[in-house]
């Protein structure tokens, strides 16, 4: 597999100084105080991906290596978007699909409204730069196949929009938010390297410290009670205690 050299990075949205250089934008990967923070777009899941027409870009790869590469990898998904005015910046967070782990990052308000646009869309709803990569790749025949966030070396989060045509494949250099959004209007999956996961934070520990049951366990156990529960067992268990 062949890389395109160029590595568009998310970094900090630093303030007064407006758009981050589109040649090289940067982002932090940590989270800011939940305090000050708002969240106009809210938790937002892989089913809010929607049906797109799939596109076909020259390119080189071989598919046993793609295959050992994403064995490697953890597939993500978009957990939630919010916007703090006070940092002046959006926050995206990411989460594997067990809830175990999350991938935080920082983007400038503009950038990052492509895609919260792209997740708010609805029927014929377009977005002209997005409309345009989308008409491009259908006139080259050429398929989006899966978009792939990095570290790089150091600066931030970068990703990478993997594009195929007959049995090839390119990964290009693309700005995070904007792979999210080809990759949710393409429906495609989203992976993490385990480079870009040494920003992550871990949700769920696999177990406390007194040996009891991770807090994921312990979510699905409720899940399951109220699942089970019906209103006739608070009436009875009332009717027993007042006798």
């Amino acid at each position: 597999m062949r890389h395109v050299p160029s590595c568009p990075v998310v970094g900090r949205a630093r303030p007064g100084r407006g758009r981050l250089e589109p040649c090289h934008p940067r982002l932090r990967t940590s989270l800011p105080p939940r305090a000050c923070c708002e969240a106009p777009a809210g938790s937002l899941a892989a089913s809010d991906r929607r049906e797109a027409p799939r596109a076909r870009l020259r390119a080189v790869g071989g598919s046993r290596g793609d295959a050992d590469r994403r064995s490697s990898m953890t597939l993500m998904r978009i957990r939630e978007i919010t916007s703090c005015r006070n940092h002046g910046r959006t926050t995206i967070v990411l989460e594997d699909p067990a809830q175990e782990l999350t991938l935080t990052f920082y983007a400038d308000p503009e950038e990052a409204r492509r895609l919260t646009r792209e997740i708010a869309r609805s029927g014929c709803a377009c977005h002209p730069i997005y409309d345009f990569v989308q008409s491009l790749l259908l006139a080259l025949d050429a398929d989006v196949t899966r978009v792939v966030l990095e570290d790089v070396k150091g600066q931030g989060i970068g990703s990478r929009v993997y594009v195929r045509s007959g049995g090839d494949e390119l990964g290009v250099p693309c700005y995070p938010p904007d792979a999210l959004a080809l990759a949710l209007r393409a429906k495609v999956p989203i992976y993490a390297t385990a480079d870009a996961l040494t920003h992550a934070q871990c949700v769920a520990p696999s177990a406390d410290a007194g040996g009891g049951p991770c807090v994921a366990d312990e979510r699905r156990e409720v899940t399951r009670w109220l699942e089970r529960v019906q209103p006739t067992d608070f009436s009875s268990r009332a009717g027993r205690e007042g006798s």
